[in-house]
């Protein structure tokens, strides 16, 4: 009698852990008659509970293609702190790439224009005869004081952009960590739902995806087009079609979370609500990261402080040659592009970075973090499907 309940029991729990593995019972030499009893109606609740019948996830994640989607390069320079370095600084300083010249190339032209104007009125009888220009002269002293105010303003710019830079790569990270620990949680709370478990997997690769097109403003399914196989159809249908993405990737998870820990039979009330806790609050990460991104996204610096330092540095910029134009002579144009290029371009390099979430070429590469998040709920997958293996290779030892 004694051996009977413990075969009973080896059995049972052998059955178990077979049906976690391959989804389709226990080995016929292992199978116990109520065990074998309960398996046909297992794996029918399994095909009820997953009606689309969509790719395995681990081989949807292998088979994942990003060849629909459009191509962001931006330029990441790395430098090499133990190393003479001469390739990267002849590349940061002759490289065109990731320069922001578009942005000024209207103010930087028009200053140009107008040093010219001056060249020509001060050097050349064309207009008239030769400007003196000794009024505007007089200011040579004052307007030095003033470069001095001028770059303290365009400072603070430029500080305020690279803060917020950092704060949306912080942001981006805090979302990257927070779906490898939702994976690897998911995997150890609904060990005994790999439906569930694999759904919720499926969505925690397809937020950071979501997340990339609600930031830059994408819709339809191009934008979701790497999420086939890993998402149903229909499912891949109804997140293009949200208006905020990363918020119906987020009910989905709490949903697969909740389901999950309702179908746990194996543990107590209190392990599944600890497990059940573990799993919102890392759901909660996420909200909190794709926050901060939306925060940054949709919140730039105030107008009235962009507007006048726009203001005062054209202004500045269009003077200086009438105040320098008599000293530097035809020498005037080529300064006055050195000067206007580099008080320009910090404030073009400020609007560049200050909402890093876009197509341009120094703003965060979002594409590679959704990859990076595929790649680890990959690898979380396998280990989890490893060890469940390895329970029921144990189990089988040991009947």
């Amino acid at each position: 009698q004694q051996f009977r309940t413990c075969t009973d029991r080896m059995c049972d729990w052998h059955s178990i852990l077979c049906h976690r593995v391959s989804g389709k019972g226990c080995l016929p030499f292992a199978t116990h008659p109520t065990a074998a009893a309960s398996m046909p109606q297992q794996v029918e609740t399994s095909a009820v509970a997953d009606p689309s019948k969509c790719t395995p996830i681990l081989q949807a994640l292998e088979e994942r293609s990003v060849s629909q989607r459009p191509s962001h390069n931006p330029v990441i320079f790395k430098p090499d702190e133990n190393a003479l370095d001469v390739y990267n600084w002849l590349f940061s300083v002759f490289a065109p790439w990731g320069r922001p010249i578009k942005p000024i190339l209207v103010p930087t032209t028009l200053v140009i224009a107008v040093a010219f104007l001056c060249a020509f009125a001060t050097e050349t009888d064309w207009l008239g005869g030769r400007w003196q220009l000794e009024v505007t002269a007089r200011l040579s002293d004052s307007y030095s004081g003033l470069f001095v105010a001028l770059s303290f303003l365009l400072v603070f710019r430029l500080n305020r952009a690279a803060v917020r830079y950092y704060e949306g790569r912080s942001a981006a990270g805090q979302m990257v960590v927070a779906c490898r620990e939702l994976a690897s949680e998911a995997c150890c709370c609904l060990a005994h739902d790999t439906v569930n478990r694999d759904d919720l997997c499926r969505w925690v690769v397809a937020f950071p995806v979501a997340t990339r097109n609600y930031l830059r403003s994408s819709a339809g399914l191009e934008s979701v087009s790497e999420l086939a196989g890993v998402l149903p159809h229909e499912d891949l249908q109804a997140l293009a079609q949200a208006r905020r993405q990363p918020l119906f990737c987020i009910d989905r998870i709490r949903q697969k979370s909740l389901e999950g820990t309702r179908t746990n039979s194996c543990d107590s009330e209190n392990i599944k609500a600890e497990g059940l806790g573990q799993l919102n609050h890392e759901t909660e990460m996420l909200q909190l990261g794709m926050g901060a991104m939306e925060r940054i996204n949709g919140t730039p610096l105030p107008f009235a402080y962009v507007a006048h330092l726009r203001t005062f540095l054209l202004m500045y910029l269009l003077l200086m040659p009438f105040v320098f134009g008599k000293l530097w002579g035809w020498a005037c144009p080529v300064a006055m592009t050195i000067l206007s290029y580099g008080m320009l371009g910090i404030e073009a390099v400020s609007v560049s970075c200050e909402r890093p979430f876009g197509w341009g070429s120094n703003h965060l590469p979002l594409d590679r973090l959704c990859d990076v998040v595929a790649e680890d709920v990959e690898q979380t997958l396998q280990t989890a499907q490893g060890s469940v293996g390895a329970q029921a290779n144990a189990a089988v030892k040991t009947v």
